[in-house]
């Protein structure tokens, strides 16, 4: 398991531009998570764009893919608010079961958080696709 120390040394020191820091931000998520796909997407009220992603065991997501907002997980993830949206199976969820990326994806667990610029307005999630789907409890 990994601790808060681990943590802090894998996010600490300097990125020379935001690719640098998202790939980082992936890869020590990846870690932490047992899960399939990690990606960071953005959005602008009409479009979902994949702008990073780390696919482990198979390619579910490419960056640059693009999806309509209103289609999308992430779509729920603003809907959510400030806090982790977690859907453990999307296949059983009343939010999820009749979008089409379910049925392109299949079944597994879905986790958003979501980026806000400083002036509130969300900008896009950091996002975990989870091949299997999982009851995650979140800490407090």
């Amino acid at each position: 398991m990994k601790t808060e120390t681990d943590f802090n040394s894998l996010v600490s020191g300097h990125f020379h531009d935001f690719d640098e820091a998202a790939v980082r931000v992936l890869q020590m998520m990846a870690q932490f998570i047992d899960l399939n796909t990690l990606f960071i997407a953005r959005n602008d009220g009409k479009t979902n764009r994949i702008i990073k992603v780390l696919n482990k065991k198979e390619e579910l997501v490419t960056e640059g893919d693009e999806l309509s907002f209103t289609e999308s997980y992430c779509n729920l993830s603003v809907d959510h608010g400030q806090q982790i949206l977690i859907i453990p199976d999307v296949n059983n969820s009343d939010l999820t079961r009749e979008l089409a990326v379910t049925k392109k994806l299949g079944g597994g667990t879905f986790i958003a958080i979501p980026i806000y610029y400083e002036n509130g307005e969300i900008t896009g999630q950091y996002a975990a696709w989870i091949r299997k789907s999982r009851n995650l409890v979140m800490n407090k």
